[in-house]
C-alpha cells in the first residue's frame, strides 16, 4: 500500500469554500500561492492518485489558503473516506482552541491535528501555557499531532 501522507486541495467550488488569507503579522505567505497559481481539487488528486499508483493519502488543511477554516478537507475526508484522511489545523492559542480541536475530530470526521509552529510562522508557542488545553485535549482524543517546527525552536 502506498500513502502520501502530506497533500493540500483546494476546491473549484469558492462559494461554498472561500479562500482566506492568514494575517502577514502572523504567517508570511510562501513565495508563490499554489492555491490560486496551481489548485488542485480532491477530484483532480483523486484521479493524479489512481495514475501515480497511490492508495491512500492524508489531506492537510492548507492555512495559507483556507486558514482556521477546515471544512474543504473534512468534507472531502468524509466524502472520500476510502481514499482520504484528513487532518485540521486550529489557532492554538485562540481561547477556544480546545474545543474547536474538538469539534474538528468528533463533529466533522478529521483524523487528526497538523500544527505549525515555525517555519514561516512569525510567532512561537510550542511552550505557552495557552496551548497546554489544547495538548491535553489532543490526548484526550488520541489522535496524532504532527509538529511543523525549525531547528531554533527544537528546545521548546
Amino acid at each position: 500500500m502506498i500513502v502520501d501522507t502530506h497533500v493540500h486541495v483546494i476546491s473549484s467550488d469558492q462559494k461554498k469554500y472561500p479562500l482566506q488569507s492568514p494575517p502577514s503579522d502572523v504567517y508570511k505567505p510562501h513565495a508563490g500561492a499554489f492555491f490560486l497559481e496551481a489548485p488542485v481539487t480532491v477530484e483532480q488528486l483523486i484521479q493524479s492518485m489512481a495514475e501515480a499508483g497511490v492508495d491512500r493519502t492524508i489531506l492537510v488543511q492548507p492555512i495559507s489558503g483556507y486558514y482556521y477554516d477546515n471544512s474543504y478537507a473534512a468534507d472531502s475526508g468524509r466524502l472520500h473516506s476510502r481514499q482520504f484522511v484528513s487532518v485540521c489545523i486550529i489557532d492554538m492559542l485562540d481561547k477556544g482552541a480546545a474545543e474547536r480541536l474538538k469539534y474538528w475530530i468528533k463533529e466533522r470526521g478529521m483524523s487528526g491535528m497538523r500544527v505549525s509552529a515555525g517555519g514561516q510562522l512569525e510567532v512561537s508557542w510550542l511552550d505557552d501555557p495557552r496551548t497546554f488545553p489544547v495538548w491535553e485535549m489532543a490526548a484526550s482524543l488520541r489522535i496524532p499531532v504532527c509538529v511543523q517546527t525549525s531547528f531554533k525552536q527544537l528546545p521548546e
